[in-house]
């Protein structure tokens, strides 16, 4: 996609990777994956042109036609005295960090404004250490805020505001059929089967992260199941570990004819956690990131376009409870 630099039409500090799309009446930037292209444009889009498909969206329904976009995505919106900003129903698009005077995608960036004075956001710390998190729209940063996951942020002269665009009562009263349990199993296998086959799209060549456990496992067979070509799989263990799952890694990589990947970590790892700390923002409580940072390094080096990891089937095997 298209780098942007942000800064020279906002004043604000982003990222790379968005795609532009230019109207004349307004000027659309979008950080995105989106499934079901297909759905909205009722055929094929090729890849980078997103952003021009979800402009003639927002022209013709508004941002309220953003509601039919699977996928994860951050959306900002340039027009003549307002700017809107929406992220995805799950909040997996880029955040947006922001104050009454500036927004952002890097929470880093905050104390390269003059005018941010870093302070403890006492609220959101001790929420921290509650739960492990601090949701949205709270920061650990006193006077900053991140836009929550399915919410837009209006930004004008009169300063910025938020507005659901997905509402968790719809979730809260959605439609449940009474089924058995066989056949809830079913539906479950068949629904995880689908999400897996759309989220692997096109692409060339599919990575799989692996344990060696039941949950990435069964993904794998699943992947197998859809998608007939190239798929490599990776593995993490821990040197000297005599109860390493990595042998049951490399029997079901073989089991599914995937290019297999290993490494094991040594605990050298722990040079990367200013990476991961600048890149999350604020403190989030998983066990798993040093483990998942490394093996994402080992697929980031090969720039794979979709990687599947065990979400999905640890509800399916019951492993996640």
């Amino acid at each position: 996609a298209p780098a942007v630099r942000l800064e020279e039409i906002t004043g604000n500090i982003f990222s790379r990777g968005y795609q532009v799309s230019n109207r004349t009446d307004s000027r659309l930037l979008i950080h995105c994956r989106i499934y079901n292209m297909d759905e909205i444009t009722g055929g094929s889009v090729v890849a980078g042109s997103e952003a021009g498909v979800i402009h003639d969206l927002y022209a013709r329904e508004g941002v309220r036609g953003f509601r039919r976009l699977n996928g994860k995505f951050t959306i900002l919106i340039f027009e003549p005295g307002k700017t809107t900003i929406v992220r995805d129903r799950n909040g997996e698009g880029r955040m947006i960090y922001f104050t009454s005077t500036f927004f952002t995608d890097s929470y880093g960036q905050v104390f390269n404004f003059t005018n941010f004075k870093a302070e403890p956001n006492l609220t959101g710390l001790v929420t921290f250490l509650r739960i492990g998190y601090i949701p949205a729209p709270l920061t650990s940063l006193a006077g900053l805020q991140k836009v929550p996951a399915g919410e837009i942020l209006y930004v004008t002269n009169a300063g910025m505001s938020l507005e659901k665009l997905f509402d968790f009562e719809e979730i809260l009263h959605a439609r449940r059929d009474p089924i058995t349990l066989n056949d809830a199993i079913d539906r479950y296998a068949e629904l995880l089967k689908k999400s897996i086959r759309r989220r692997i799209g096109d692409a060339p060549e599919v990575a799989v992260l692996l344990s060696g456990g039941y949950d990435s496992g069964g993904n794998l067979a699943m992947v197998r199941e859809v998608y007939p070509g190239t798929i490599k799989t990776y593995s993490i263990g821990f040197k000297d570990n005599p109860a390493s799952e990595l042998p049951y890694a490399r029997m079901m990589a073989d089991r599914f004819g995937s290019v297999h990947h290993e490494y094991q970590m040594d605990g050298s790892e722990i040079d990367f956690l200013p990476d991961i700390i600048d890149y999350m923002g604020d403190p989030f409580s998983e066990s798993g990131f040093m483990l998942n940072h490394s093996v994402m390094k080992m697929t980031g080096a090969e720039n794979l376009p979709v990687a599947i990891g065990g979400d999905g089937n640890d509800q399916y095997f019951g492993a996640g409870i």
